[in-house]
């Protein structure tokens, strides 16, 4: 009687279900949750410490035990993956590659699937072990037979694309770099797609055998001015930086306001300043008027706060780190009811617990209530408790019978 009772509690869903990471003390994995979520993780997971993945990985390791992956359950899924997948001990990914190891025996690649699979891969899929892709390339082998590019796919594609795409072995990359090659014969680029795109990429490009990026690095009026995206300049919206200098007649006039009232600012993006919320470090200086008058009041409450983004005090949401202090005033009062309830916790995202998702490594310690029990059997919802009721039930009822029977 004793074995069969055994047996019906060890096959519960619900005890399976109620495996979490407290079975575990020693096991220490990014993602606590997925131990005995019923699919089989390898790695740091599938170990002793950590209970074979909670008793995933048990028939796993059963059928192959010295098959080491990184994720089990592609093997015997039904596609065929290479390397250390498609290996003896590994049941030639149990399974999946028994064919392709038939018909192509001394194919290696990484990803087996893609022989046959209706596209041209290059590299080592276009070759004669690999049956050229499995024929996916012999149009292509036809066509540009002198051709030997990593993705065939892309000739022809629209786009011009450079290197070795861009020959006449390849067709000059399908025909899509005729047009180019006869606006720009002397213009050589990796990503010649990038010419007069609207955006100044400089370099080889910004010169004037390329058109000077056809046209993209030209600011008309300012002929020395050399930014990457031109289009900003007179754009009405203050940029800092290359723009803001004399050359660019400072960002065309955009600029000269912010000039006047800031003229020893030197902000990354100007137009922060004065936007109604308070951005740290160097817009919070004096120079920039403290961020346009911005960072007045979080100033007079937090004179000695140097938070990285001074808007995050305050907002509602308890940030940790150098926010969650006292010169911040615990990221003005956020931190309150967390620092009273976990007050030894330390974490970068304190909002992190308690919000029913474990969190491992520094969250899932005594201090921190254990993730602030997301990582605890004691935070079982009222259904699942509901459910231990009647499965107890039903175990009283079992003993009852059997007892009656014997």
């Amino acid at each position: 009687m004793t074995r069969i009772l055994t047996y019906i509690f060890f096959a519960s869903p619900l005890f399976s279900a109620s495996l979490t990471i407290d079975n575990y003390p020693t096991c220490v994995v990014e993602d606590p949750e997925w131990i005995g979520d019923g699919e089989c993780d390898g790695g740091e997971y599938n170990a002793v410490s950590c209970g074979f993945d909670g008793g995933d990985c048990t028939a796993f390791n059963n059928q192959y035990p010295n098959c080491d992956v990184s994720v089990p359950s592609y093997v015997g899924d039904g596609d065929c993956d290479g390397g250390d997948y498609n290996t003896e001990k590994c049941g030639f990914d149990g399974g999946d590659c028994t064919d392709f190891n038939v018909i192509y025996p001394n194919c290696v690649v990484d990803d087996p699937d893609f022989i046959g699979d209706g596209e041209c891969d290059g590299g080592n899929f276009n070759t004669e072990v690999c049956g050229f892709d499995g024929g996916d390339c012999d149009d292509f082998n036809v066509i540009y037979p002198n051709c030997t590019v990593e993705f065939p796919v892309v000739l022809g594609d629209g786009g011009c694309d450079g290197g070795n795409y861009n020959t006449p072995e390849c067709g000059y990359d399908g025909g899509d770099c005729i047009e180019f090659n006869t606006r720009y014969p002397n213009c050589v680029v990796q990503d010649p797609f990038l010419i007069g795109d609207g955006i100044c990429d400089g370099g080889d490009y910004d010169v004037e055998e390329c058109g000077f990026d056809g046209g993209d690095c030209i600011v008309v009026g300012y002929p020395n001015c050399s930014v990457i995206v031109p289009s900003w300049v007179g754009d009405g919206i203050c940029d800092g930086g290359e723009y803001n200098i004399e050359n660019c007649g400072f960002d065309d006039g955009d600029c000269i306001e912010f000039n006047e009232n800031y003229p020893n600012c030197g902000a990354t993006y100007p137009y922060l300043i004065g936007d109604n919320k308070c951005d740290g470090r160097h817009y919070n200086t004096e120079e920039c008027g403290f961020d346009g008058g911005d960072c007045t009041e979080f100033n007079i409450n937090y004179p000695i706060c140097n938070a990285t983004y001074p808007y995050f005090v305050g907002d509602g949401k308890c940030d940790g780190g150098e926010y969650n202090v006292g010169e911040c005033g615990y990221d003005g009062g956020d931190c309150a009811i967390f620092n009273e309830k976990y007050p030894n916790c330390n974490v970068p995202f304190p909002g992190n617990i308690g919000n029913k998702e474990c969190d491992g490594n520094e969250y899932n310690v005594a201090e921190c209530g254990f993730d602030g029990g997301d990582c605890s059997n004691a935070t079982q919802t009222s259904d699942s408790k509901g459910l231990q009721v009647c499965f107890s039930s039903l175990m009283v009822i079992l003993v009852s019978v059997m007892w009656m029977v014997a």
